[in-house]
């Protein structure tokens, strides 16, 4: 199976009172350009997985529902095949994300919004190389239970459950051969590298032990900006397709992942931003006297 793993788009960002909308459908283009570039070479990719926080906030912006309308539609058409993975995040409202959700399945547009749903998986790729894809939206206290019925609260027991469901599902639909098992989950890895966007949360309770991802063949991660691998290959955050913050500047990456049997190969793929983030330190006077037009189409922090 090989796939486009890629998260964190945040649609209608606004960015110190300026609208990124522009260049949100710039990073959008590149991933349609990647799609497109693979299917003439004749080695097509099978799904696109975004896992989480598609919007900037539970209630969108109307530009930022029209883009992703847009992008929905343009990649319905030219990749009609191509099955698209959409992960509900924290930033996001899973009940609106929701919306026509069943409609959208038939499209091989699959809305993760439902904790419990987590165990639900959809084949993907071709024959032999086909790979079962689970998606596990962002884990809200009190959305699953365990096998006696408490309620959850805690992230990492929540993520706990959601692995144990996948596992046991996955075994019991493959009895007979072993297919990969790719996972797509929005969450916060203890050993991640937080960027200057991210929420930095309070002890540990909002964390949880990527570990629990070992039994999977590949896992996607979301809710981290800044791309890293978390347990080699396997579990790693692709990262934010653009700086949503000044010191967040670095290399922003869709990851292209192959899976074959047990075997993984990840290969970067660099976005070219539309608008570089760049900051700048020195005095005043260094500022009214200096050459600045290299950055003239840049976001500048002095």
């Amino acid at each position: 199976m090989k796939f486009l793993h890629t998260s964190d788009w945040h649609l209608g960002k606004i960015f110190y009172e300026h609208s990124l909308v522009e260049d949100q459908k710039h990073f959008l283009n590149q991933i349609i350009e990647e799609l497109a570039c693979s299917d003439k070479a004749g080695t097509p990719y099978d799904a696109l997985v975004v896992a989480g926080d598609i919007y900037d906030k539970a209630i969108a912006s109307p530009e930022a529902v029209t883009l992703f309308n847009e992008f929905l539609n343009t990649m319905h058409e030219k990749f009609p095949q191509l099955q698209m993975f959409f992960s509900a995040g924290n930033h996001d409202s899973a009940t609106r994300l929701s919306f026509a959700s069943g409609l959208l399945h038939s499209q091989n547009i699959h809305m993760a919004t439902e904790a419990t749903r987590c165990d639900v998986g959809i084949l993907t790729g071709r024959g032999d190389d086909a790979a079962v894809v689970y998606q596990i939206p962002f884990l809200q206290m009190g959305s699953l239970t365990d096998s006696d019925g408490t309620v959850l609260r805690h992230q990492n027991e929540l993520l706990a459950e959601a692995c144990d469901r996948i596992r046991s599902a996955h075994k019991k639909a493959c009895r007979t051969k072993k297919i990969p098992l790719v996972v797509s989950a929005h969450v916060f890895a203890g050993s991640s590298d937080l960027g200057g966007s991210e929420r930095n949360f309070v002890g540990t309770a909002e964390q949880i032990d990527a570990k629990l991802f070992k039994a999977f063949d590949y896992t996607a991660l979301g809710h981290i900006h800044k791309s890293q691998k978390i347990l080699g290959e396997a579990v790693r955050y692709s990262g934010a397709p653009l700086d949503y913050n000044f010191g967040e500047k670095g290399r922003k990456v869709m990851l292209s992942v192959t899976v074959t049997g047990e075997k993984v190969d990840v290969e970067e793929i660099e976005f070219v931003p539309l608008h570089k983030v760049t900051r700048l330190e020195g005095t005043y006077d260094d500022f009214i006297s200096g050459d600045y037009v290299e950055y003239k189409d840049d976001y500048v922090e002095l």
